[in-house]
């Protein structure tokens, strides 16, 4: 039985998927790999994005918010395919998201990258009973 989405998580979720935007650069990452080197901000945007959502009041203590966040961004890259997102995959949510933060609204690609991206996250919800 799925238990109830606090009223915040799909806010949560579509920040979470903003973290682009922030690296600012015409040389953005072409694989995870990339995103995850120094060079490139995806995985502290990520972070950073996650636990501003999710930390506080309505939200989780800080602590688990650093543990729920950590683990959807494994989770996330997870080698793409089955276990995650492709890096590709994900650069195409991000576009999409910033373009139109309703996941309602994306195109049927787009939705399917997001329920596929939505049922990792709640996976790490689940996991830490967030």
């Amino acid at each position: 039985m799925r238990r109830p989405r606090r009223p915040g998580f799909i806010a949560a979720l579509v920040a979470v998927g903003l973290v682009l935007s922030g690296c600012g650069s015409d040389s953005d990452p072409d694989n995870w790999e990339e995103a995850r080197q120094g060079d490139f901000a995806v995985q502290s945007n990520y972070l950073k994005a996650c636990q501003e959502a999710n930390d506080g009041e309505g939200g989780l203590n800080a602590a688990t918010a650093r543990q729920f966040c950590q683990c959807s961004f494994d989770r996330l890259y997870a080698n793409g395919g089955d276990r995650g997102l492709t890096f590709e995959e994900f650069k195409a949510l991000d576009d999409a998201l910033r373009e139109n933060p309703d996941p309602r609204r994306l195109s049927d690609e787009d939705r399917d990258t997001w329920r596929r991206y939505r049922d990792l996250v709640e996976a790490c919800e689940s996991d830490l009973g967030a």
